[in-house]
């Protein structure tokens, strides 16, 4: 199914069809994503708004509508509903390589963490989580590794992903399977006494 993210009545209609086959929304995940990759000065304002809606607009979104349905499943499960925001290190420490995507991703992390109490102190049974990722071998993971080897002036693919590879201590880029994981692990009951936390899915990169 197609969504806007960054769209009030796609997020409606989304909603709608999932309660309409399912009966039920136990658990949304804010996945979307760019990367500008520009130089501050160099960045457009329209290239800006469009960061802003995906990144931001889109969490705000999927959380204000979905809640309502997080809610009532909540009363329903032993560890209620889960929402989990997919952030990123850059939510965490700089990214001098796009400034930009670290201050909208910071703002998904203290999102997480306020939206989690906010929810806690209404007694609604929602606990919200942040998962923080390095580099993954994606689309836009590619992106951040051309980046960085554009910047050493490493030439070859081979050679642009070990450069990147040798950045996260444990001695590779992340996959997407390590990325669902953790997604997973914080949708399931394995996490319930986990709320407004930032699980940190890097291969060790922040911890240097």
């Amino acid at each position: 199914m197609y969504l806007d993210v960054s769209d009030r009545e796609a997020w409606q209609a989304a909603c709608k069809k999932i309660i309409y086959k399912f009966k039920k929304l136990d658990v949304l995940v804010n996945n979307a994503g760019v990367i500008i990759a520009k130089d501050i000065e160099d960045v457009s304002l329209e290239e800006w708004y469009h960061m802003v809606s995906v990144h931001m607009t889109s969490v705000f979104l999927g959380t204000k509508i979905c809640a309502p349905f997080l809610r009532r499943a909540g009363t329903q499960s032993k560890a209620g509903s889960a929402i989990v925001n997919i952030s990123s290190v850059s939510g965490l420490v700089a990214a001098p390589l796009d400034p930009l995507y670290s201050m909208t991703k910071g703002g998904v992390t203290l999102f997480t963490k306020s939206t989690a109490i906010t929810f806690a102190n209404k007694g609604d049974r929602i606990r919200v989580n942040a998962v923080h990722l390095g580099v993954i071998d994606t689309q836009m993971g590619r992106k951040t590794v051309d980046l960085f080897a554009d910047r050493n002036g490493i030439e070859g693919d081979d050679e642009r992903v070990l450069l990147s590879a040798k950045r996260h201590p444990i001695g590779r880029i992340g996959t997407t399977t390590d990325v669902a994981q953790a997604v997973l692990y914080l949708s399931s009951d394995a996490s319930a006494f986990a709320t407004g936390s930032s699980l940190i899915i890097d291969g060790g990169l922040t911890a240097q």
